[in-house]
């Protein structure tokens, strides 16, 4: 896992936008395909793009108040009249892998996903980058933590590049303190994950009832989504039981769920099974511990604890970002 300590004598730039951030990182590769560096954004305002940061090693911290913001959506026809899809509205895209991002604010800021379907404020697709009190914010699909179930690495051969559509293995990112909002399936993906003492805050939808996670695991994937201390909130005017847990995007969806804290609007059920009864038998939901009145098809048992190799990879994790 990246550490803070790797970057501690790198060699330390300053930049006003995401834009001059990505042509600086390409002339830094150039020569220096592994060296450490840091990198402050220092701008103003609001900046609208839509930005891919395809490189490994960097240290990134971006000055409060300054946000990347995305106008796409799903629904959004490109030059060609075809439809972005989810794959092509995120603000920032993060391909490379051994980062870490500190402070960053991004944004979806499309709204009305009901008429205009999904907007993504971050799509992470690399491996080992560590997100540090930063604050995304959309409505359906927020953030993707990839890679992709693989039945859509297939089918978007000729739709997606390689770096955003295919992935060897798995991958794993992390979250510390970071505050993510959103409506429908605002945390999704295939990839394996640890959010700490993160903030997930529900925002008002005009569907009513939404979920939080949509995760979309492979059998053998072991680990899944794991939110650990985190506090489940909510927008001023969503309604107490209307909001669950997570459902399954694909069969074996995995989420775990440790010494979490949930306002009034999480549903005491707590999972949902995206209406196919099959998913009752294969998704993987563990809650611990685990409330009374969750779902009869919650995976883990009442009483049971929360496996050690979450515990040691939260500590690792700590560990590396002090």
């Amino acid at each position: 896992m990246i550490s803070l300590s790797y970057f501690e004598n790198s060699k330390e730039f300053t930049v006003s936008s995401y834009k001059e951030l990505i042509a600086l990182c390409t002339t830094l590769r150039v020569n220096n395909p592994k060296t450490p560096y840091t990198i402050y954004i220092k701008g103003k305002g609001n900046e609208i793009a839509n930005i891919k940061f395809n490189f490994d090693y960097f240290r990134i911290i971006s000055d409060d108040g300054y946000e990347l913001d995305s106008t796409l959506y799903a629904n959004m026809l490109d030059n060609e009249g075809n439809e972005l899809t989810t794959w092509k509205t995120a603000a920032l895209k993060v391909t490379g892998s051994h980062n870490i991002f500190i402070n960053l604010q991004v944004a979806n800021i499309s709204k009305e996903p009901e008429v205009k379907g999904q907007e993504v404020a971050v799509g992470v697709y690399g491996d080992d980058n560590i997100f540090i009190r930063c604050h995304f914010v959309s409505t359906q699909d927020t953030l993707f933590v990839g890679p992709l179930p693989d039945d859509l690495c297939t089918r978007y051969i000729d739709f997606l590049p390689q770096d955003e559509r295919y992935f060897d293995g798995n991958a794993t990112n992390c979250f510390s303190e970071c505050r993510i909002e959103g409506t429908v399936d605002f945390i999704f993906g295939a990839g394996r994950a640890i959010f700490d003492n993160c903030q997930l805050v529900t925002l008002n939808d005009v569907r009513g009832e939404t979920y939080v996670v949509a995760p979309s695991h492979s059998l053998k994937d072991t680990f899944g989504y794991l939110f650990y201390q985190c506090s489940f909130l909510k927008e001023e005017g969503v309604m107490d039981h209307s909001i669950y847990l997570a459902r399954p995007w694909r069969d074996y969806g995995k989420a775990i769920f440790a010494h979490c804290q949930y306002d009034s609007h999480i549903s005491p059920l707590g999972f949902a099974d995206w209406s196919n009864v099959n998913r009752v038998r294969t998704a993987r939901f563990e809650e611990y511990p685990r409330c009374e009145t969750r779902v009869y098809w919650t995976y883990n048992k009442l009483g049971s604890e929360l496996p050690s190799f979450y515990t040691d990879a939260v500590l690792e994790l700590r560990k590396n970002i002090i």
